[in-house]
């Protein structure tokens, strides 16, 4: 679906005037890949040290 979408951004009229660059998916994977990685990680980290807390406060 981005394909389709920055294609047509791309073949407009607009976009060959303002010379716009968009970048395609598998240029995109890998670093949303990691952001995600490091995202999920960070959020599973304090949401286990939230629990862990209240747990041994009781």
């Amino acid at each position: 679906m981005y394909n389709f979408v920055a294609d047509t951004i791309i073949n407009s009229s607009m976009a060959t005037t303002l010379q716009l660059n968009l970048l395609t998916f598998s240029n995109m994977l890998s670093m949303l890949l990691v952001v995600y990685i490091v995202m999920g990680t960070g959020i599973g980290a304090i949401g286990s040290a939230i629990s862990m807390k209240k747990y041994l406060e009781v």
